[in-house]
């Protein structure tokens, strides 16, 4: 069993990886974790001394991991074991990042400007030997931060301290967005139940949300108490009065 406290956690294809940090070692380790054996392998570490949490994106074939310190991206080789460091031009500050189904990977930023600013970045990652290619960038998401996409390839993005939600299409354009009632930081998408998760910026508490896709609406149908991990399950038809469009 891992004895660090998780810093994140995702899930691939029935896997489960986590990446973690303590102060006393100054360094983020990065396990995949066996859910029926109850074991957990370390794939890789890297020193950091910075204590925020090391966002981390898993594909068949990499898992990318954002080292806080310098801002860059630890490129974790599945198949060779090797790790390799990515700099990404134009992101003085990176917010998070995902790996699409293609195996493409999106990364959200800002410059050193702050909340301000803000973009996101779809790169293509040709080899460990290579840098990242830039395949398009979007600068209108100021101060980009969670990322997700549902299974049409719309891309949702948060803003950070700031209760926004960008929509944008698969190809990095901007198309609406949303002002809701909470602060909305680490976004992801149930591809089962076609419905989009969200972390409340709450230290007691997170909110599971109902995206309508036609009135670009949200809804909150899930509340999770976490101290006891209770679920509140209130069902929603009509999308409430949750959140209204933003300016254009």
């Amino acid at each position: 069993m891992v004895s660090y406290p998780a810093a994140r956690v995702t899930e691939y294809r029935g896997e489960v990886f986590l990446s973690s940090w303590r102060r006393s070692e100054d360094t983020v380790k990065v396990y995949k974790h066996d859910m029926n054996s109850k074991s957990s392998e370390m794939l890789f570490s890297f020193p950091q001394k910075s204590n925020k949490a090391s966002h981390l994106s898993v594909s068949a074939q990499y898992i990318a991991v954002i080292d806080k310190d310098n801002y860059n991206i630890k490129l974790y080789n599945r198949r060779l074991t090797s790790v390799s460091t990515k700099q990404l031009s134009g992101l003085n500050v990176i917010g998070n990042l995902l790996f699409l189904p293609d195996g493409c990977l999106l990364v959200t930023g800002h410059d050193n400007s702050g909340d301000g600013s803000g973009m996101i970045d779809k790169y293509s990652i040709v080899s460990e030997e290579e840098e990242p290619v830039l395949i398009w960038s979007c600068d209108q998401v100021p101060g980009a931060c969670g990322v997700t996409v549902d299974e049409r390839g719309l891309i949702y993005v948060s803003r950070i301290r700031n209760k926004t939600l960008y929509i944008l299409s698969a190809d990095g354009k901007y198309i609406t967005m949303k002002i809701t009632i909470i602060f909305l930081l680490s976004l992801g998408y149930d591809l089962n139940h076609k419905i989009l998760l969200s972390k409340m910026m709450c230290p007691v508490c997170c909110v599971l949300l109902y995206f309508h896709k036609t009135s670009f609406s949200l809804s909150p149908i899930y509340l999770c108490n976490k101290i006891n991990f209770q679920f509140k399950y209130e069902p929603t038809k009509e999308p409430l009065n949750y959140c209204y469009q933003g300016s254009e």
